[in-house]
């Protein structure tokens, strides 16, 4: 996508998420980080520096949001980390649309988006200084490479990179919804390309807790993967789901079979 569409949907945003009103701290060091002070311009800061957006969806009645004003975003490792986002607080109680759009339904939420206004991931409820830096590196370290990644919307390898990323970063569904997109724009591409990317979905529906869908998915590609490799680690994870969904006839007929066509790998996953 070039720099103006990204312009395009910036305004779009804006359009769409109506006007978003910010505290009276806005634009001042309120909890000790410089917060943005609307959507749109926060949007194309984000482009330009590429820098994830940190949402701080607020409500003036909300006890916990005044106190991570006054604890968590007052901490030095959190105000060190904020360096490298796009911080921006949204009233929750003015801005309607953005709260329908995004869903948000607990207050404090903290979003993480991108450029575009996608979500990357979300904290629901109040946060303390240690966790939320564990969690703004996840989102921060691989950010760049999901930038450039998520752009090439029919390269299953970029693909992959943006599902590891969501999956790292605890979006798991988004991992599954990015990469169930791509393998449909894909539908006629090599089985060697589509049997990579269905592994990567299995993988994402088993951290989505989607158990029987990953069943599915590592099954089919047990039996049918053009590439061994594909199929021993399809049993891999087949074995694992299996577990999950207290299937153990299942789980021990796919152990079997791992052990007897892929001993190597078996050993190696400690299986």
């Amino acid at each position: 996508m070039q720099k103006k569409n990204l312009t395009t949907v910036a305004t779009f945003l804006l359009l769409l998420a109506g006007p978003v009103s910010l505290s009276a701290e806005a634009g001042e060091s309120a909890g000790g980080i410089l917060w943005a002070e609307s959507f749109a311009p926060a949007l194309q800061r984000s482009e330009q520096e590429v820098k994830p957006l940190l949402v701080d969806v607020w409500a003036v009645w909300c006890a916990p949001c005044k106190e991570m004003d006054e604890t968590t975003y007052r901490d030095a490792r959190v105000i060190e980390e904020a360096a490298g986002f796009v911080p921006l607080k949204v009233d929750a109680d003015v801005a309607t649309s953005f709260i329908e759009r995004y869903h948000v339904e607990i207050f404090p939420t903290l979003l993480f988006l991108d450029s575009r206004g996608s979500e990357i991931t979300r904290w629901q409820g109040a946060i303390t200084a240690e966790p939320l830096t564990r969690l703004m590196k996840l989102v921060g370290n691989g950010y760049t490479a999901y930038r450039n990644a998520v752009e090439r919307e029919q390269d299953s390898e970029a693909a992959c990179v943006v599902a590891d990323y969501l999956t790292a970063v605890g979006n798991a569904p988004g991992a599954v919804a990015h990469l169930q997109k791509t393998l449909k724009a894909l539908k006629r591409a090599e089985p060697a390309v589509r049997n990579a990317l269905e592994l990567h979905l299995g993988d994402a529906l088993a951290a989505a807790g989607e158990w029987k869908a990953a069943c599915k998915t590592y099954q089919r590609l047990a039996d049918q993967a053009v590439q061994p490799e594909i199929r021993g680690k399809a049993l891999v994870g087949l074995v694992r789901a299996e577990r999950k969904r207290g299937r153990a006839a299942q789980a021990a007929a796919a152990l079997e079979r791992l052990r007897t066509e892929f001993p190597g790998l078996a050993e190696e996953e400690g299986l």
